[in-house]
């Protein structure tokens, strides 16, 4: 195994611990941050305080009533928990260049080529973002050869934990491991690997690489066999993903097209930010709606590609059907298709070009000053554009 240059950085319940730093009078309290906080919303984040009751990210507000009757629920506060976010991040550029944002919440290092001890390096950064963010925000950090063990190490001791999975200890450590405890094995995964004969993380370890190939029955078995190596093999999929969703769950019914556009237009934005992100374009888009008399769905193409979220948008807007048949719970944007960004292709009279270059600056606009800053004139009208923070999303 490989010496350990990779760190994996987790804030410990993320936007409860935001919340409790912001508020001093909230620090020592059982806080959950819902989606509403009505009795049906979800929790997305508990205070410490909470989860040592039972209550955690999934509960029902009303579930988590009545174990703690005097739980504090808020709703989440977007802009609080980007701007804490972009500090974090300042604090982990000056330990290394290579920072990747895995979430809001998860930051990926990579001290490839700088020097120092991680476990040192480590303890100077939970000191500096104590220093200079608070000391109520902690994180668990982990470091290993690749971003899987790091990202495994920084789930085994929490809260404000610091664990190395390396040479030395891992033997002990995969012995000790559920299979279910590793990133990216889901409770299906884990019963195929038991029927298979592999109990643990050790028996997953020593199983040949032909073995896990016949179980995943495709390359998976040898991603895994190098994974747990500590080869790295995570970085290397990132440019392969072929669609992006967006799901956003609304608090109240929409009954009428007018009341699904700002929501749409949301969607379409975080959808286009990840395409830009990752300087790519999407030939395909689908539009789902959740309503409480069942469910509806089109799909639609676009030869040209759409490369940003005002495309998507445009496009969302005509797969709607003439009339809301119902009331809407849920939507769901879809890109798929998905190719690298090479080229655009313009229309006779360079229309689409001149719509991405104004787009773009509004992309700019709104990334700095909130997603509503600058909106499509069909929804000047409208009273408020939705703010959320998707899981595994850094906007």
């Amino acid at each position: 195994m490989d010496p350990s240059r990779q760190m994996h950085v987790d804030v410990n319940s993320c936007f409860a611990s935001i919340e409790q730093l912001s508020n001093p009078l909230l620090q020592g309290k059982p806080v959950a941050v819902a989606a509403y906080k009505s009795e049906r919303g979800v929790i997305l984040a508990a205070s410490r305080e909470a989860k040592k009751l039972g209550i955690g990210t999934g509960t029902r507000v009303s579930e988590a009533r009545k174990i703690c009757s005097n739980i504090v629920v808020l709703e989440p506060d977007t802009q609080k928990y980007r701007f804490i976010h972009r500090q974090l991040k300042k604090v982990l550029v000056r330990y290394s260049p290579q920072v990747v944002a895995k979430s809001i919440d998860e930051f990926a290092v990579n001290f490839k080529g700088v020097e120092g001890n991680l476990i040192s390096t480590a303890k100077e950064i939970k000191k500096e973002i104590a220093d200079k963010i608070g000391p109520w925000l902690t994180v668990s950090i982990g470091i290993g050869s690749n971003r899987f063990l790091a990202k495994t190490a920084s789930n085994m001791q929490k809260p404000d934990g610091l664990v190395e999975i390396n040479s030395d200890n891992f033997e002990n450590i995969y012995k000790k491991l559920d299979l279910i405890k590793l990133n990216g094995i889901n409770w299906r995964t884990a019963l195929r690997l038991q029927l298979a004969g592999i109990e643990n993380t050790w028996d997953f370890y020593l199983a040949s690489r032909q073995k896990l190939k016949s179980i995943f029955c495709s390359v998976l078995g040898e991603y895994w066999y190098w994974r747990l190596r500590g080869v790295e093999m995570d970085g290397k999929k990132e440019g392969s993903k072929k669609s992006y969703s967006n799901i956003y769950s609304l608090k109240k019914r929409a009954k009428s097209k007018t009341e699904l556009l700002p929501v749409i237009y949301q969607l379409s934005l975080k959808s286009g930010n990840k395409l830009r992100r990752k300087k790519r374009m999407a030939t395909g888009v689908a539009l789902w709606l959740l309503l409480n008399n069942g469910s509806w769905h089109k799909v639609g193409r676009v030869k040209s590609g759409m490369v940003n979220g005002w495309e998507i948008y445009r496009e969302a807007i005509k797969l709607l059907p003439r009339e809301i048949k119902g009331e809407v719970r849920r939507v769901v944007i879809y890109i798929f298709d998905l190719k690298p960004a090479l080229w655009i292709q313009d229309d006779l009279f360079g229309k689409r070009s001149k719509f991405i270059k104004l787009t773009k600056t509004a992309d700019l606009i709104n990334d700095k000053f909130g997603a509503g800053t600058i909106v499509p004139g069909t929804l000047i009208e409208q009273n408020k554009i939705p703010d959320f923070i998707g899981f595994g999303q850094t906007r």
